[in-house]
């Protein structure tokens, strides 16, 4: 195990990517299996969060409620048509896709650029949990693989192959693992955009929005000029100081 660990560390987004159900396409029906059965435990949960209607809820109602709506924020993308086919796949596709989507941000477009202004506290938050996440990823794959070839290589000794049982254990509980650190590192990720997302407009020289609907036009126009090259047409905003001054620009 340790060996095909070692093997594995360069791989490490390829692994995650796997787990996650980027799968190819020769394997369509595969994926389009795990995508409807992910999408009946969303609706299960979306069940959950209805409040019986005509009379007043009791708090347990109201608890129940709340948490399967917590939990499907946390496990599912706001999307059905973003469905992945795994649980660590959409725990990331709800990641990806609700940090900074009330602000009007697209995350993976503006992750790469928020990221190196992040302050010590969050950038330590973050990295810790997307640490972790790596290392269950690569240690569920290594059980996984060091399992099937102890079944293999036990098959012969009768109850012996017995002993590939444990493997395979740590492979399903490190990817359970793998996927409570996916929500968390969500969670993170929501947190970096509320509190540092401001600083983003410093570092582009950007004017500060004045209103929230304002912050989404301009989060918009930012992403779609990162993601497409539109062209913004603003002007740029450049601190006070010696020889600086607003200039005209794209």
């Amino acid at each position: 195990m340790l060996v095909v660990a070692i093997l594995l560390h360069p791989l490490q987004l390829p692994l995650v990517r796997l787990l996650e159900g980027y799968w190819p396409v020769r394997v369509s029906a595969i994926t389009a299996y795990g995508v409807r059965r992910q999408n009946r435990h969303r609706a299960r949960l979306s069940a959950n969060t209805a409040l019986a209607g005509g009379t007043a809820p009791t708090p347990d109602e109201v608890r129940r409620a709340g948490l399967a709506m917590v939990a499907l924020r946390q496990t599912f993308p706001s999307e059905v048509a973003l469905t992945r086919p795994t649980r660590l796949g959409n725990a990331l596709a709800a990641a990806e896709d609700r940090a900074g989507r009330s602000y009007g941000w697209d995350a993976p477009v503006a992750w790469p650029r928020l990221y190196p202004l992040l302050g010590e506290p969050v950038r330590a938050m973050v990295d810790n949990r997307r640490d972790i996440l790596d290392a269950t990823v690569r240690l569920s794959v290594t059980g996984l693989l060091c399992g099937l070839a102890s079944v293999l290589l036990l098959a012969p000794t009768g109850w012996w192959v017995l002993l590939s049982a444990a493997p395979l254990v740590i492979a399903r509980l490190a990817y359970g693992t793998a996927v409570a650190a996916a929500i968390a590192y969500g969670e993170s990720l929501r947190a970096a955009f509320d509190l540092h997302r401001f600083e983003l407009y410093g570092a582009l020289r950007v004017e500060l929005p004045a209103t929230r609907d304002e912050e989404r036009t301009v989060n918009a126009q930012l992403c779609d000029f990162w993601r497409q090259g539109r062209d913004l047409g603003q002007t740029y905003v450049h601190p006070a100081g010696p020889g600086a001054g607003p200039g005209p620009g794209p």
